[in-house]
């Protein structure tokens, strides 16, 4: 059962938190948010990827360890340790405020922190700001390895359903990342599918979405699916869309989200599952078989995000 709302966030600048975190890897906009906006943190985390070892992956760290951020190094503790450790940090606070910059942030670790902060039952209330940098368009990442089968993101989301004779219904994300939408729907066969395809950024991303999606996109407009547009300046008007979906679908069919595309429809994919758990599973193909060129993401300029407020216990409802 969830215990947070959500609503659009208004990104400002020098903006005041208890915690800033954000993610260090091989993307310049890893720092763009917090370059441009200059918020303040009591404490400030960089979680560094340890995949990534590049030059720009240094300029990063540098960059990081300059505003005075802590680097943890992915592999000495898990996110999930990192997390848990720093919620707890809270204890004795009246209300907490945290900033997330999910612009450069895997989908494991983004389903790790909602997952948590939806989990725990705090004494105190906590105002999460989602912030993501949109970047300029660039070619798709080239990758290796074969596609394995789809397995949950992490396990909290691996969904329960009481009647598995239910159709299966597959909401999906779009985007430019060669094959990923086709496969995923070719390894599920699902009974319908719902398809969530950005808009409003630079039309190179429209060609390029549009030709790595041509086949699929045919067919499910054969099949006579839901095509649904989403602005990608407005991720709470996508969230609300995809609420709409799963609350209109959930009593009669299984619901399975892939999260891809952009990371605002992977944060709201998190966000959805998170309330109407355990009926809503998000899944994807088994990245550990699939090897991606690291590819430097250059900020457009523009800030987006979504804000939620993670209620006290003292405030929830006695059924939850």
């Amino acid at each position: 059962m969830s215990n947070f709302l959500i609503g659009h966030l208004e990104v400002r600048q020098k903006c005041e938190y208890d915690l800033i975190f954000c993610t260090s890897g091989s993307e310049q906009r890893c720092t763009h948010w917090h370059e441009a906006f200059n918020p303040s943190g009591k404490r400030k985390i960089a979680w560094a990827y340890s995949r990534d070892t590049d030059s720009r992956a240094s300029v990063n760290q540098k960059y990081f360890a300059k505003n005075k951020f802590d680097i943890i190094n992915e592999g000495i503790l898990t996110a999930r340790q990192v997390i848990r450790g720093m919620l707890q940090s809270f204890t004795g606070a009246t209300g907490v405020t945290i900033a997330i910059d999910v612009s450069s942030m895997t989908r494991e670790l983004m389903a790790t922190w909602i997952s948590e902060l939806n989990s725990h039952r705090f004494a105190y209330e906590i105002k999460v700001d989602f912030v993501y940098s949109r970047a300029k368009f660039s070619p798709p990442s080239k990758s290796s390895g074969l596609a394995d089968k789809p397995v949950p993101v992490i396990p909290e989301f691996a969904g329960i359903w009481n009647d598995p004779e239910k159709p299966l219904l597959l909401i999906l994300g779009v985007g430019y990342e060669p094959y990923l939408a086709t496969s995923f729907c070719e390894f599920l066969d699902p009974s319908s599918v719902v398809a969530f395809i950005p808009t409003g950024h630079e039309q190179d991303y429209t060609t390029e979405i549009s030709r790595q999606n041509k086949d699929l996109l045919k067919l499910l407009v054969n099949r006579h699916e839901l095509l649904i547009k989403y602005d990608v300046e407005i991720p709470i008007n996508l969230y609300i869309k995809l609420e709409s979906v799963v609350f209109g679908r959930k009593n009669h069919q299984r619901i399975n989200i892939a999260p891809y595309g952009l990371k605002t429809f992977a944060l709201c994919s998190f966000l959805v599952a998170a309330r109407y758990a355990p009926q809503v599973m998000v899944w994807h193909l088994n990245p550990s078989r699939i090897v991606n060129k690291m590819t430097n993401r250059i900020a457009a300029g523009d800030v987006t995000g979504i804000t939620a407020i993670f209620k006290s216990y003292n405030n929830l409802p006695e059924s939850q």
